[in-house]
């Protein structure tokens, strides 16, 4: 795991948090109070496409959008993603490639974060029908690290068999708005 710290201009985050923001009341109209986790697919936007297009560069690696997303977290925890690793949204066990994780919101104690444990081969995952992780391997997480300070900007980069999920804490009372963006080989 890795901080590149700030950037994306704060604008730019800004102007696609609002984009992002639109598209989930549009698609979870009526539902949004009731949602705990909200995902949904990569859609055009200006601000988006700019993010991309820098991270790509950075980077060195294809963007996949049919590989990534915007979710919103809620504090409560319910539906955090447990211990996995995101080769699975890769679709490949072996993938070569980056997940660049970017908070749309400050990370800063008060919001859901990620928490990291390490790279190891390739681990089994069972998802349910709404593709949240079902199987978790806390025997694994010998020493976690989470992620309490992030500024608006920041973007963390981890590899596909990188061990993380979801780090929710009793004083996280705000939701969390980020985009999970893949760049495969």
């Amino acid at each position: 795991m890795k901080i590149l710290t700030e950037v994306i201009q704060p604008q730019l985050i800004e102007r696609a948090r609002q984009d992002c923001l639109g598209e989930i009341q549009r698609q979870f109209a009526g539902d949004f109070a009731r949602q705990a986790r909200m995902r949904v697919s990569l859609f055009p936007s200006d601000p988006i496409t700019r993010i991309v297009n820098e991270l790509a560069r950075i980077l060195g690696f294809p963007f996949r959008p049919d590989r990534s997303g915007v979710q919103v977290q809620f504090p409560d925890g319910r539906h955090g993603q447990q211990w996995h690793q995101d080769w699975g949204a890769m679709a490949n066990p072996h993938a070569i490639g980056v997940t660049a994780w970017i908070p749309l919101d400050p990370i800063d104690g008060t919001r859901p974060s990620l928490e990291f444990a390490g790279e190891l081969p390739p681990l089994a995952h069972e998802y349910d029908s709404r593709g949240y992780v079902l199987t978790s391997h806390p025997e694994l997480a010998i020493h976690p690290t989470p992620l309490l300070n992030l500024s608006i900007g920041d973007v963390v980069t981890f590899g596909p068999r990188e061990l993380h999920r979801t780090f929710v804490a009793p004083t996280m009372t705000q939701p969390r708005l980020s985009l999970d963006l893949r760049f495969i080989q």
